[in-house]
């Protein structure tokens, strides 16, 4: 196999946190008199970082967004549902210590900010197979997803080449950022928000340049290279 490292995004793809985070964006919104309905945020706002998310908005309602506040209201929000809510996605324990096991190396690359990813891995008990320093968050990055930089960074710090890295991913963005920084790109459409992203959820991420997309974890190291 030539993959050596694989890359997991976060929310999504080892946390089943989309809903969640989706229902807390919309609260925060609405904390600034700004509508934004569910489905219209994981068609648009799905795996960009909170300053690109507000800026999106932004655009979108025409109203002036202060970005410092709905990411306070946002987290605050977050917070109150994660400890008694938020689950790893299905399956994802068996196929990291499968990983482990056949030496492949594992990181994280995520538009989540570090501290509230450390703690959604505590409380889901994903901690156990990701160092720190090979967890990545958008503000260790200049530019976040769909730019490259995070995969690289990944990269990088655990001295693999790019070419022998995989990445596994539920965004349009996310998958855009895995391509440019030559990596397998790999959708994952089997978290509990799939069915909120629209029916074309599998073709948008394969028109981003997916290689595969899959639904179950168990099925991750039959698609690698």
């Amino acid at each position: 196999m030539q993959t050596k490292l694989v890359i997991f995004d976060n929310d999504g793809v080892l946390v089943d946190s989309e809903v969640i985070i989706k229902d807390a964006l919309v609260d925060a919104y609405a904390a600034q008199s700004i509508a934004i309905e569910r489905e219209w945020a994981f068609k648009h706002l799905q795996g960009l970082s909170s300053r690109d998310n507000a800026l999106a908005v932004q655009e979108f309602s025409g109203q002036p967004v202060d970005a410092d506040l709905m990411i306070d209201t946002y987290i605050a929000q977050f917070k109150a549902r994660m400890r008694e809510e938020l689950n790893p996605t299905p399956h994802i324990f068996k196929a990291l210590e499968t990983l482990r096991e056949e030496g492949v190396k594992l990181s994280v690359a995520t538009s989540g900010g570090l501290e509230t990813t450390y703690e959604k891995f505590s409380v889901t008990a994903l901690d156990q197979f990701f160092e720190k320093e090979n967890i990545i968050g958008a503000e260790l990055v200049a530019k976040g997803k769909p730019a490259p930089d995070i995969f690289l960074l990944a990269a990088k710090r655990q001295g693999i080449a790019p070419e022998d890295c995989a990445v596994v991913e539920d965004s349009v963005a996310g998958v855009k950022g895995a391509v440019a920084a030559g990596m397998q790109a790999i959708g994952y459409i089997g978290a509990s928000h799939a069915p909120y992203t629209g029916e074309d959820y599998k073709d948008r991420l394969m028109d981003a340049g997916a290689d595969v997309v899959i639904d179950d974890h168990l099925s991750l190291m039959d698609v690698l290279r």
